[in-house]
């Protein structure tokens, strides 16, 4: 982090300062791809030489500070075949970073494009940073039952983020994470999740949506995002089963895809759930507003993106007690966190909730003031201070005013 002293222009200061970054998404919905997009768009805002780089052969969002390249092999991501996984075009990526005299390379995914990007960085010889948006070895461990695999993807992770100047952790908890894989803490950092509360914000709430959807019970519950067996929603199908044994007045709407899909409205087929698929950001911002609650039960998110959205369109939540997500959620304030592996634990609070309407009431007013303090201005000044700090360590003649803190 930097210090701002009397004077401080950071937007001075770094104006001629070209960061590059490297990400293997950028058009899902997601919080990686949700954080790259607010981070380009403030810097685009501020004037500043910020350039994303993906590899797809069809980009969803044509954004002014984006450079695609055009795969040289398509294919499927093992294990997790909704996504794409794509072979950059190494040698023209070198040459590309070569000519662009970055200052600093930002990765902020391990997979294909971020390795380009580390690569490119080292060849170059220029800062690395990075963000652990996502706990792969995690993820690989609930996807797959090979000890092999996951002490191949154990292994990556830590040669891949050791090689940083300065790694950023979404949460402490992942933070502590990190220090478990052998990064020094020196070069970790905390960055500070940031929320559009324009596009996620209580006035969208709109009574008439769920009829337009087909929504015939009065009290919805939602979740959003992948549909993935990793997000814990096994256990949202015990739990929600458990509820509608008890009421009919509940439905639960899921806003995403993924590779649980199928097994999932197998599971719930004859209840009440209504499978939304891909929502884009207008959609979820009435979504949210318009719900009762939302339950996002994963145990391995390293922040979780869409509880900062649900709150921030007044929405209660629902969260685990492991990763990211319980740090977001204040129990008791603006929604309760469950223990993730008990499904009776999740219907009842669910229940509670639902029926207490005054706490519901009370959680969802309080939950917008305290998600609006991660405004995107303050999180990118302490992002793209963090690339100035690497590109100027303190005490060089260039850094002039920049002392750590």
């Amino acid at each position: 982090m930097l210090e701002r002293k009397p004077g401080f222009d950071l937007d001075r200061l770094s104006r001629g300062m070209k960061v590059g970054l490297f990400t293997d998404t950028l058009d899902d919905i997601n919080g990686v791809a949700r954080f790259v997009r607010d981070m380009g768009e403030e810097a685009r805002r501020r004037q500043l030489h910020f350039v994303v780089h993906t590899c797809t052969g069809s980009p969803r969002f044509d954004l002014p500070f984006r450079r695609n390249f055009s795969p040289m092999l398509k294919g499927r991501l093992p294990l997790y075949p909704e996504l794409e996984m794509n072979l950059p075009p190494v040698a023209e990526i070198l040459d590309w970073v070569n000519q662009q005299k970055f200052d600093a390379i930002h990765i902020s995914t391990p997979g294909a494009m971020g390795l380009s990007g580390w690569l490119a960085g080292r060849y170059a010889g220029i800062p690395l940073l990075g963000t652990y948006h996502t706990d792969f070895p995690a993820y690989v461990q609930r996807l797959s039952d090979s000890r092999l695999l996951l002490r191949g993807t154990v292994f990556y992770t830590r040669r891949f983020y050791r090689a940083m100047n300065t790694v950023f952790s979404r949460s402490c908890e992942y933070r502590q994470s990190l220090v478990r894989l052998g990064i020094d803490q020196q070069r970790l950092t905390t960055i500070l999740p940031c929320i559009n509360t324009d596009k996620f914000n209580v006035h969208h709430r709109d009574l008439s949506l769920f009829n337009r959807l087909g929504v015939k019970q009065p009290r919805r519950i939602l979740y959003c995002g992948r549909v993935s067996r990793e997000k814990n929603l096994a256990l949202l199908v015990e739990a929600v089963k458990q509820l509608f044994t008890q009421r009919t007045d509940t439905a639960l709407v899921v806003a995403g895809d993924g590779p649980y899909m199928n097994s999932m409205q197998a599971a719930l087929q004859g209840f009440p759930v209504y499978f939304l698929g891909y929502q884009n950001d207008q959609q979820l911002g009435l979504l949210y507003a318009s719900s009762d609650l939302f339950v996002f039960p994963s145990r391995t998110d390293t922040l979780g993106q869409v509880v900062m959205e649900a709150q921030s369109s007044g929405l209660p939540v629902i969260v685990s007690d492991e990763g990211g997500p319980r740090e977001i959620c204040a129990d008791g304030v603006s929604g309760i966190v469950v223990k993730g592996e008990n499904p009776q634990a999740w219907c009842q609070a669910i229940a509670s909730l639902l029926d207490d309407e005054p706490l519901r009431r009370a959680m969802s007013q309080a939950a917008p003031g305290r998600i609006s303090r991660f405004s995107i201005n303050r999180t990118f000044e302490a992002f793209w201070a963090e690339h100035a700090r690497a590109v100027w360590p303190a005490g060089s003649q260039d850094a002039g005013e920049i002392k750590s803190f």
